[in-house]
């Protein structure tokens, strides 16, 4: 944006300070959607606090930013402390909105905004929680999904508004000396398939189904490797480490651990595996998408409000290994693949940008504070 568009715009809509707050150690896709937009609303000229506990991947991920960061513990629901501290923030800052993320974010906003008379809005990032949502003024749902979630638990339809997330569209592909080098690393030789996931190693992603094909592909397609990017609990990874040792399978499964370099990981997969048991909106797969990697997902959750089965991606049944391995088999054999990741990759820079996002979070804080 030019400097005199930035002013003109600044003039039309003055900026705001926004406080989010979100409890939260780990890292996922909420998780980098909280530093995303606050970085992308802090472009915009607003000022952009970060509530959050000051151990974790959020807390390390906005330090040297323009996102202030505000410790923040939010132990349990009963830390009257962080209520009050949530609150002289507000004050202090003069915030015109605090944004929550989550269940447990929302709960202290809500405590804190209403004390204050500050507006709240909440976003959704799930399809199975719903407390203390009913308590912000606005609440912004990832996905349709997520939105019914809530509906089903009997918060108001008047506070709802869908918002899907966006990513930022990489301004090139990565170096496909990059991409072979991963691929060696991999083992995977001339003639080699890979399947990857990019996703924390929990039972909620499915990784075990994934690994059930695996086993079944040891004799039937053994130039297939299984690539896993991310971490998740120890006792979920101990098991599923224990499952490929059982299995004899691991020559062709690799586990990669937390990746800083997805964007050059996920081009260098033949094909995203997301046999996930539950999904609001999956960050990971748009972002595959404009990678030009072919996505098969399970069909859950918010997944076929992105995925059009056979036109921008394959879905197959949750938790069923069947069905994944046969939509793995035919994005890796049939011959037009290429056509619906053409597809795929033209919806994700029209529909699911940043940008995109951003204006519609925008105009939910100034509808919100118009009343």
């Amino acid at each position: 944006m030019s400097d005199g568009l930035f002013r003109a715009r600044c003039a039309a809509y003055p900026p705001m300070t926004i406080i989010q707050v979100m409890h939260s150690h780990t890292i996922g896709g909420v998780e980098r959607h909280v530093v995303s937009l606050g970085e992308a609303l802090m472009d915009r000229g607003h000022q952009v606090y970060l509530a959050c506990p000051n151990r974790g991947w959020m807390w390390d991920a906005v330090q040297g930013t323009r996102i202030k960061p505000f410790h923040l513990a939010m132990d349990g629901l009963l830390d009257v402390t962080s209520v009050g501290r949530l609150g002289r923030l507000a004050r202090m800052t003069r915030a015109n909105i605090i944004h929550s993320h989550m269940t447990r974010g929302t709960y202290y906003a809500v405590k804190a905004g209403r004390r204050l008379g500050i507006p709240v809005i909440a976003t959704a990032h799930a399809t199975h929680t719903y407390k203390h949502y009913a308590g912000a003024d606005r609440v912004i749902c990832v996905s349709d999904a997520a939105r019914q979630n809530l509906l089903r638990h009997d918060v108001p339809a008047a506070l709802l508004r869908v918002v899907h997330n966006g990513i930022e569209i990489p301004q090139c592909a990565p170096p496909l000396g990059r991409v072979a080098a991963l691929r060696a690393e991999w083992g995977v030789g001339p003639g080699g398939k890979v399947v990857g996931m990019l996703a924390r190693l929990i039972p909620d992603k499915g990784v075990d189904i994934l690994l059930q094909v695996a086993a079944k592909w040891k004799v039937e397609r053994p130039n297939v490797t299984f690539v896993l990017a991310g971490s998740g609990d120890d006792d979920t990874e101990l098991k599923l480490r224990a499952f490929v040792e059982q299995n004899n399978i691991d020559g062709s499964v690799k586990f990669l651990g937390t990746v800083p370099n997805a964007d050059e990981v996920l081009a260098a997969y033949d094909v995203l595996a997301a046999p996930s048991r539950r999904e609001s909106f999956s960050l990971t797969l748009l972002e595959a998408m404009v990678a030009r990697t072919p996505v098969v997902a399970s069909r859950v959750g918010g997944t076929p409000e992105m995925v059009t089965h056979g036109e921008t991606g394959i879905l197959v049944d949750p938790e069923n290994a069947e069905s994944l391995a046969a939509g793995l088999a035919g994005a890796l054999d049939n011959p037009n693949t290429c056509l619906y990741v053409e597809a795929a990759d033209k919806m994700v820079r029209e529909r699911f940008t940043v940008q995109r996002m951003v204006n519609e979070i925008e105009a939910q804080y100034r509808g919100l504070l118009k009343g």
